[in-house]
């Protein structure tokens, strides 16, 4: 809600400033240093060496410059008050909030909870089709592996230029021909890899999901298999430093 409670931190800032402009301080004196504030009689007691004191030759700390600072911050206050309500309307404003019908809210956690998980449900229900799509070739492959090494390795970091075109949607150069694999350095010879298998898949996955950009197989070994295929150029962490 909007109140006028902001209006004596707004006084008290613009008073500091007046303070540090027209006036300072300095053993219990105040020196005054801006003679244009003063009134002609101010000027002329200034000028004879009378500044107005509190009896004891001292300038009194009411005083800066001879403006009486409680009888100024009252004009003040009542300055910014009117040009709060008249001008900027914060009372009205206020009073329409305040005449708007309150209608008590109670929400059920569990309810919220559900209805949020079913629409998570929803929007992935695509993607978790594609992914047992993919999952049965792969036990596929898996399988014939087990009776024949499947370790073809195609080294992303190795892809020349020339075999990439620049496509904005990915801020890369990539090639929808085939996936490239990123080899950690310590994987062995003979892990599986079906990656060359399943391009064709990938990409019409691709053709009938726009929403989806890349695709990714990792396996438990570490080998990371990418479709589109790119060879990382563009990044500043080194190529064998991807997987």
């Amino acid at each position: 809600m909007m109140q006028l409670s902001l209006l004596p931190l707004l006084l008290l800032q613009l008073l500091l400033s007046l303070a540090c402009h027209c006036a300072s301080v300095s053993n219990d004196q105040v020196h005054f240093n801006n003679p244009h504030l003063l009134s002609p009689e101010e000027k002329a007691a200034g000028s004879a060496g009378t500044p107005p004191t509190n009896g004891t030759g001292a300038v009194n700390r009411k005083y800066f410059g001879g403006v009486d600072l409680n009888k100024e911050a009252h004009r003040l206050r009542q300055q910014l008050e009117t040009t709060a309500k008249d001008e900027l309307g914060i009372v009205a404003m206020q009073a329409i909030y305040d005449k708007q019908a309150y209608t008590p809210f109670e929400s059920n956690g569990m309810e919220d909870a559900r209805s949020l998980a079913a629409s998570l449900s929803l929007r992935l229900s695509p993607i978790k089709g594609i992914l047992k799509q993919l999952l049965r070739p792969i036990v596929l492959y898996y399988g014939l592996h087990k009776k024949q090494r499947m370790s073809p390795r195609l080294d992303c970091c190795n892809l020349a230029n020339s075999d990439l075109t620049y496509v904005p949607t990915y801020g890369a150069a990539v090639s929808r021909q085939t996936s490239c694999d990123l080899i950690p350095p310590r994987l062995g010879p003979n892990v599986f890899n079906p990656g060359r298998k399943f391009t064709k898949m990938l990409d019409q996955y691709m053709k009938y999901w726009s929403s989806i950009k890349w695709q990714y197989f990792i396996s438990a070994e570490g080998l990371h298999t990418e479709f589109p295929s790119h060879n990382f150029k563009r990044s500043r962490i080194p190529c064998s430093a991807m997987h």
